[in-house]
C-alpha cells in the first residue's frame, strides 16, 4: 500500500514517528495543538489505562495514548481499508499485543456484550455524522464506562451545545480552535 499522507506522535516514547495513510482514505486526524491540549488534560488519567478509540481513523488518538503510557487500546474503525492501514501502523509500531482493532461501525460494537470497561474513550467521529449524543446514551447504557471514566469528544463547531450532553455527562473541560470544538466528559 503506498502511503501519500503522515501524522505524527507528538510526545511519549513513539514521539516523533509517523502513522502512515493514504490520501484516498479521506482522514482528517486529530491536529497537534488538540492532542496537545487533550493530552495535558489527561497526564494524571493516560498512564496504565485501558482505552477505546471508537472512531479509530489513522489511529493518532490511540497511538498518542499508548506513547504517553496507556495500558491498552482498542480501536473500532468501519472502513475495510483504513481499518487495514491502521493495522500496518501498529505493526510498524510493534503494538499488536497491546491493540485490538475492529472493523465494524461503533453502534453494532457497543450495542454488544462487554467485555472490558474503559478508563478513557475517544470519541472523534467524522464531522457528518450527526449521532453523538446516541453514542454517549449507549455508552451509558452499556457496561464500558467504569464510574471514573473519562470521554473524549469532538465535532464540528456549532454542530452541538453543551446541554445536549450535559444531561449525560459533566463537562470537564473544553475548548474550541479553528472549527473544532473538544471537550472532556466525566459521568455524572
Amino acid at each position: 500500500m503506498a502511503y501519500t499522507n503522515q501524522v505524527r506522535i507528538i510526545a511519549g516514547k513513539y514521539r516523533s514517528r509517523a502513522l502512515h495513510f493514504k490520501s484516498s482514505l479521506h482522514l482528517k486526524p486529530t491536529g497537534s495543538r488538540i492532542r496537545e491540549t487533550l493530552f495535558n488534560w489527561l497526564m494524571h488519567d493516560i498512564v496504565g489505562a485501558h482505552c477505546l478509540d471508537a472512531f479509530a481513523g489513522s489511529g493518532v488518538l490511540g497511538v498518542e495514548a499508548l506513547s504517553r503510557g496507556a495500558k491498552n487500546l482498542v480501536f473500532i474503525e468501519n472502513s475495510v481499508k483504513t481499518s487495514r492501514a491502521l493495522k500496518q501502523n501498529l505493526a510498524d509500531f510493534q503494538l499488536e499485543d497491546q491493540t485490538e482493532v475492529y472493523t465494524q461501525d461503533t453502534l453494532a460494537f457497543l450495542r454488544e456484550p462487554c467485555q472490558q470497561a474503559f478508563d478513557l474513550v475517544f470519541l472523534d467521529p467524522p464531522f457528518k455524522r450527526q449521532d453523538l449524543v446516541d453514542i454517549l446514551t449507549l455508552l451509558l447504557s452499556s457496561q464500558y464506562l467504569k464510574s471514573s471514566s473519562k470521554v473524549y469528544i469532538e465535532f464540528q463547531k456549532g454542530s452541538y451545545a453543551f446541554n445536549d450532553f450535559s444531561p449525560l455527562f459533566s463537562i470537564l473541560k473544553h475548548k474550541t480552535i479553528g472549527e473544532v470544538t473538544f471537550a472532556l466528559l466525566g459521568r455524572v
